[in-house]
């Protein structure tokens, strides 16, 4: 499994509210299975975000598509009927997809998210 994080600072001009508590953190899980005719991909995400509990009311509301350079395809990431344990409040689950990469001659291919 490998796991990548990234971080986006934002100001988000509230009473109550400071510089970084608009900014968000987002964790993407990806695992592989490798076969002779490509790869099968589990991917997930969850996003951690402080101005929801920061300010005391509110919702916020995060989604993700993954795009797949190689066939020009997007699929969105799902997360209809899942239940997630979260670590604290400001965990929010985005979604997962379940997609299959075939080998195609010699490209690499390229998840955008």
């Amino acid at each position: 499994m490998k796991q990548f994080s990234f971080f986006q600072p934002a100001m988000l001009p509230v009473e109550g509210a400071g510089y970084l508590q608009g900014g968000y953190s987002i964790t993407v899980n990806i695992e592989e299975k490798n076969l002779d005719t490509g790869k099968y991909i589990y991917l997930s995400a969850v996003v951690s975000n402080i101005s929801n509990i920061a300010i005391g009311s509110g919702s916020i509301s995060f989604w993700c598509k993954v795009f797949l350079d190689n066939d020009k395809k997007t699929l969105p990431l799902s997360n209809k009927n899942k239940n997630m344990m979260y670590l604290n409040k400001m965990e929010h689950y985005i979604g997962d997809i379940n997609f299959f990469l075939e080998k195609k001659g010699l490209t690499t291919p390229i998840i955008i998210l």
